[in-house]
């Protein structure tokens, strides 16, 4: 079990226990206790640990398997009834229960679409810094339930709590086609009666179905207990993962990203303004951002219907005083609070206009140029030199103003006419073809500084960890076949190494995601036929990886999306060889480096009889060199499967590096390839299955 998680768990109860007992037992709202709760928590992680290990804490928390998780929190709960009088067990438990779902919610992002892993930059030093990782209340439903009114849907999984309602994944046998589903129901008793008031709202909202970037309402269950919509399930994150990414990945602002972005919004809502229909809580909570293939992305927006009756609820609170200021802070952080983006006139409860909708974009587009879901609607028009002189137009600085203007006359009229605005200076389209019902978008999240070539070697170094610490850029990762080692991508001597498993599955292509036992997750890797090596002219190549040769993948086969974890290594071998551990510089979500070769198959062997994985035919091994370079390249024909060069953003390699000194990272903090595989470029070193013969290449091929 780990050390980090407990710590945290047992911070979390005791806090609880001094500050958030009326909370729990009913007698005070969550808003009210949550402050002093992460502050007690806070002071009590300081005792034993620094920040930038609650930041680690938070991340196995995140990463850990359920079942793990479940019973570590049993044993933490049972350890503080032994010290404490806790009359609420069940009910601090039920809400713990849910912490490794909000902390995901925080940590889902481009470049960790699962939220398991935490960013370098992330400190804790105030405790609102940890606010928005707390869930905001005890779930009204558990696994398992199934509503009364509610046809034969199942509820499977949380997946958000909000200020007055909560979505559950459902599943229906009776409906395969339409599982799972996202249902959202309306749990607070003022909420209930506003969603029965609005009948023929939802009838409106139908009538979007059809617009590509919407999602779909499928069915309004107002007999329910309570009373619940059903929507299509759109996976991936919101707006705000994208936000916090930004800011922790990037010193500048993204004016490029951002306006495409904001261009492909205004478009959807554009399509409903023209039907009639105003969303009225736009906000980055409710901007789905759904990846797809080749690192691109489809935008889709939320809560058409149900956003007006949210945000009813939460600016009436605002008028009068009854959002706490720290459950202000932790609602702006998710990018969910509500009275940040509504117009004076929305303040005010006048009718619906689209123009409500447009103040609403504006403070949005304001958010994504300063990577940040707390900032309020700019004032004036100085704010936005800090943009021009990073490449913002001063047309779009002006339309920008506009958009949030007090006086709605002076707003674009509504989403159409804001494109129109948009478009009158740039010809550019958006994304790539649409795909899965909404256009795709492919954003550069790097800077486009270039390096000189990376030079290359065709094997890994046996060298330890620390007396090549200071190695060179790495080079690609295409290695002579035969190696016993992987692409030498590296800042260490030592390799780690991305697990390859062989499922007892269809092998034909599939989209399905696998996480095992220990935490891993695979993606599917198709069957194909690749171009391997490369040719002897090719600058920074070594002879052994000549002559580039076409190599057949004959059949499909996953592979870890991350390579393996200190965490994971050690959560099944029961020991952490790595030199860069949390007490030298590193991390658990750290690559496990000082493996040898067959440190890494007996990971393999014992891992496929862990847990549920002999049960359900797993086969663990290593990957081929071919497989390796096949899934590394994933489609792409370039020397890295970024292009035709490496920027500090696309891999971590020595440029990077503090004093000097190599040192690996955090895995996945860099921009996956077409497949969603990670760090296939940079960070460490990586163990294949054969060996290394220098002339290989040479024989076997010509």
């Amino acid at each position: 079990m780990s050390r980090l998680v407990m710590s945290l768990l047992e911070a979390l109860g005791l806090a609880f226990c001094e500050k958030g007992r009326k909370a729990l037992q009913g007698y005070a709202s969550f808003g009210d206790v949550l402050a002093p709760v992460a502050e007690g928590t806070l002071k009590e992680l300081r005792k034993h640990m620094p920040s930038d290990q609650i930041r680690v804490a938070l991340a196995e928390t995140a990463s850990m398997p359920p079942e793990e998780y479940a019973e570590l929190l049993e044993s933490v709960i049972k350890g503080l009834c032994r010290v404490q009088s806790v009359p609420f067990k069940a009910e601090l438990h039920d809400y713990l229960a849910y912490l490794p779902l909000t902390i995901q919610q925080m940590f889902h992002r481009p470049s960790d679409p699962a939220g398991h892993n935490a960013p370098d930059k992330l400190d804790f030093y105030k405790p609102e810094q940890l606010l928005p990782f707390l869930p905001p209340r005890r779930p009204h439903f558990q696994p398992g339930a199934r509503p009364d009114g509610l046809d034969h849907w199942e509820l499977t999984g949380l997946r958000g709590l909000g200020e007055c309602g909560e979505v559950w994944l459902g599943d229906d046998d009776e409906q395969p086609e339409h599982s799972p589903a996202a249902l959202k129901f309306a749990i607070e008793k003022e909420a209930r009666k506003r969603f029965l008031a609005n009948a023929e709202l939802f009838e409106k909202v139908f009538e979007l179905n059809e617009i590509k970037g919407v999602v779909p309402l499928r069915s309004v269950y107002l007999q329910s207990d309570p009373p619940c919509l059903e929507y299509a399930f759109v996976s991936g994150y919101d707006l705000t993962g994208l936000l916090h990414e930004w800011s922790w990945r990037h010193l500048q602002p993204q004016i490029a990203a951002a306006g495409k972005l904001f261009k492909r919004i205004v478009e959807v809502i554009g399509q409903a303004h023209a039907l009639g229909v105003v969303h009225r809580d736009l906000k980055p909570s409710n901007v789905l951002v759904h990846p797809t293939e080749g690192g691109r992305f489809s935008l889709w927006i939320t809560d058409f219907g149900w956003g007006q009756i949210e945000a009813e609820r939460s600016l009436h609170l605002h008028r009068t005083g009854g959002t706490p200021a720290a459950e202000q802070k932790r609602l702006a952080l998710r990018g969910a609070y509500t009275p940040l983006y509504a117009s004076p006139q929305q303040t005010k409860n006048e009718r619906p206009a689209p123009t409500d909708d447009v103040h609403a974009l504006g403070v949005i587009w304001h958010q994504l140029l300063k990577r940040d879901p707390n900032a309020t609607a700019p004032v004036g028009d100085d704010w936005a030199e800090e943009f021009v002189s990073q490449g913002l137009s001063r047309h779009h600085a002006k339309l920008l103003t506009a958009c949030v203007a007090t006086r709605p006359d002076r707003r674009p009229a509504d989403a159409n006419v804001l494109l129109e605005m948009l478009i009158g200076e740039e010809d550019s389209a958006i994304g790539g073809p649409a795909g899965e019902g909404s256009k795709v978008i492919s954003l550069g999240l790097g800077s486009s500084t270039k390096h000189a070539p990376l030079s290359t070697t065709s094997h890994a170094k046996s060298a330890s960890a620390k007396s090549t610490a200071t190695a060179v850029a790495p080079p690609p990762r295409t290695v002579a076949a035969g190696s016993a080692s992987a692409a030498a991508a590296t800042m260490l001597g030592n390799s780690g190494y991305h697990q390859g498993v062989t499922k007892s599955e269809p092998t034909g292509a599939t989209s399905k995601v696998v996480r095992n036992s220990i935490g891993m997750s695979f993606v599917p890797i198709p069957a194909g036929t690749f171009e391997m090596g490369a040719d002897s002219d090719e600058p920074g190549r070594c002879q052994d990886e000549t002559p580039k040769h076409t190599v057949r993948i004959t059949s499909a086969f996953y592979m870890s999306i991350y390579p393996v974890t200190q965490s994971q290594y050690e959560r099944l071998m029961g020991r952490n060889p790595a030199f860069f551990h949390h007490r030298n510089g590193g991390s658990n979500e750290f690559p496990v480096e000082s493996v040898i070769f067959q440190d890494a198959e007996r990971f393999c062997r014992k891992l496929a009889h862990y847990g549920e994985e002999d049960a359900k035919g797993r086969i663990y091994r290593l990957p081929t060199e071919a497989e390796w370079e096949y899934a590394c390249r994933a489609g792409t024909t370039s020397p890295y499967h970024y292009g035709e060069d490496l920027t500090i953003e696309d891999a971590h390699y020595a440029a990077l590096t503090l004093k000097g000194q190599g040192h690996p990272c955090i895995v996945g903090q860099h921009t996956p390839n077409a497949w969603g595989l990670f760090d296939m470029h940079g960070n460490v070193e990586e163990w294949v299955s054969d060996w290394y013969g220098p002339d290989y290449y040479i024989v076997a091929v010509r």
